[in-house]
């Protein structure tokens, strides 16, 4: 499959890309997993800085580094960290975007809304709600919580996930940082 494949990527998730590419300065994203959003987003010319701790998904994007460099497009700025366990290689406010996509982590999200610019947009997507995963998922309301001082929430789709009495949800979420 083609890392750069939009039948992969989620309905709200392509309907949120031109707001994304409208913004001027870097998008994170973390962990980018074999990069079906980054690339999505370089493709329509965003500067894309890329964040995972594995390394065949951060080989592979190299490789289309070197296609971006002989095409002369921009290319994807790497990073191999650990986005749980590690420290916090990134800035207050240096991007103006970010993606966290499939990997919920209560740390995770804190530290990307640490380094993302007011203006800025997050949009979240966790995990699908198949068989024993939802233990994964946050509780309902659990993401608003987290960003509810910081963020306006321009779109947010809870679904319930698991057992009925497990009070996790599925997230699709876009917010604006303010």
């Amino acid at each position: 499959m083609d890392a750069r494949s939009e039948r992969s990527l989620a309905p709200e998730f392509r309907k949120f890309m031109p707001l994304f590419a409208a913004l001027d300065g870097p998008i994170l994203d973390a962990p980018c997993g074999y990069g079906r959003h980054a690339l999505s987003l370089q493709e329509l010319g965003c500067r894309i800085t890329c964040a995972d701790i594995d390394d065949k998904a951060l080989e592979q994007l190299a490789c289309f580094n070197k296609i971006f460099a002989e095409a002369g497009q921009k290319h994807l700025e790497l990073f191999k960290v650990d986005l749980v366990n590690g420290d916090w290689p990134f800035e207050e406010a240096q991007f103006s975007g970010a993606l966290n996509v499939h990997f919920y982590e209560r740390k995770l999200l804190s530290n990307i809304a640490y380094s993302l610019i007011s203006d800025g947009l997050l949009y979240v997507e966790t995990i699908a709600n198949k068989k024993g995963n939802f233990v994964q998922l946050p509780k309902a309301g659990e993401i608003q919580n987290i960003l509810a001082d910081t963020f306006e929430f321009l779109y947010l789709k809870e679904s319930h996930a698991g057992p009925t009495d497990s009070g996790k949800v599925t997230i699709r979420m876009l917010a604006r940082r303010i």
